[in-house]
């Protein structure tokens, strides 16, 4: 057996604690930590990632270098909790990643290393009243951020039908999704759709008989492109991208000259979007892409099935400022 491959067999502390950090040993491989890193975990989450790399570059309160954003205020104080029990300091900040490099240059810091998972924490898939998951049923809400006004079900009642149906084709590239934005717009002409229930529901009529045939669960894309669009992720992404390229070429930007920076995305659109600006990273003369895509080892995806779709790309700058 290949050390990767045990790593996953034996390393599981996370599994009692609702999330399993995906691709852990192969980011740290690509990021390369070291002792003194400045490091940003721009999606906290429950904190996996962030620990193994606070570890590495010895974060501590008189020196610290390991930072957290995340939108989710509950995510963070979990975080810190498990972080801080393994004698790890972090400085978190909650808000979106976009707020990265002022967030290090309050702290009159650059960044060595950034990462971001971009997939949903799993406690979001498996809590009911968050509204995020087909399989239970619960509010119809979808908010990383709870101090952001407009839910998912806010969404469809204000959308127009030809407004759904373009939201469930760009962000779930559904191939039903007139259909589904039809029937969406009949349902609600009798009662609000504000259950996760309800909208399975309705999904599942406008599949019909297909539903049966579908390999996946029939909402699955319109659930996705749901919540792409209350938390507006895939703009999101762009703006931090577009950031992290202006700070590579500013001579004294928050991302330190050596950086290395790498993003887990979780399905196409988002790796497009990474995929895309890394080659212009790349084209720009700042450094090199990673020249393969990272994908979770089988004995990860028995350990943990949702690592079955992440993918792991990397950059590393080359340390020239123009």
């Amino acid at each position: 057996m290949s050390t990767r491959s045990a790593f996953y067999l034996v390393y599981d502390p996370y599994l009692n604690r609702g999330h399993v950090p995906v691709l852990l040993k192969e980011t740290i491989a690509s990021l390369k930590p070291s002792k003194g890193d400045v490091a940003v975990d721009l999606t906290l989450g429950r904190g996996g990632h962030a620990l193994e790399i606070g570890k590495i570059i010895e974060s501590t309160k008189e020196n610290p270098r390991l930072y957290g954003i995340d939108l989710d205020y509950e995510n963070i104080e979990f975080a810190k909790k498990i972080i801080n029990e393994n004698n790890v300091h972090i400085s978190t900040h909650h808000g979106s990643f976009i707020e990265w490099s002022r967030t290090l240059e309050d702290k009159n810091q650059t960044a060595d290393v950034l990462f971001a998972d971009l997939g949903v924490c799993s406690t979001h898939l498996d809590c009911p009243s968050k509204g995020f998951s087909f399989m239970s049923d619960g509010p119809l809400d979808m908010r990383l951020n709870q101090k952001q006004s407009r839910t998912a079900a806010d969404i469809l009642k204000e959308y127009s039908v030809e407004e759904i149906k373009n939201m469930i084709t760009d962000f779930g590239e559904e191939p039903l999704a007139r259909r589904i934005a039809e029937k969406i717009g009949q349902t609600r002409l009798f009662e609000p759709i504000l259950r996760t229930s309800q909208l399975a529901k309705i999904v599942e009529e406008a599949y019909g008989t297909r539903a049966k045939k579908s390999k996946r669960h029939p909402s699955t894309r319109t659930f996705m492109a749901l919540r792409i669009a209350v938390n507006d992720e895939l703009t999101a992404l762009q703006v931090l991208l577009n950031d992290i390229f202006t700070h590579a070429r500013r001579k004294k930007g928050a991302l330190a000259p050596n950086a290395r920076i790498g993003f887990i995305t979780f399905h196409s659109l988002e790796d497009r979007i990474v995929k895309r600006s890394f080659r212009e990273f790349q084209k720009s003369g700042l450094g090199l892409a990673s020249s393969k895509i990272i994908t979770a080892t089988k004995e990860e995806t028995k350990v943990n099935p949702r690592a079955t779709s992440a993918k792991l790309r990397s950059f590393i700058f080359k340390g020239i400022k123009n």
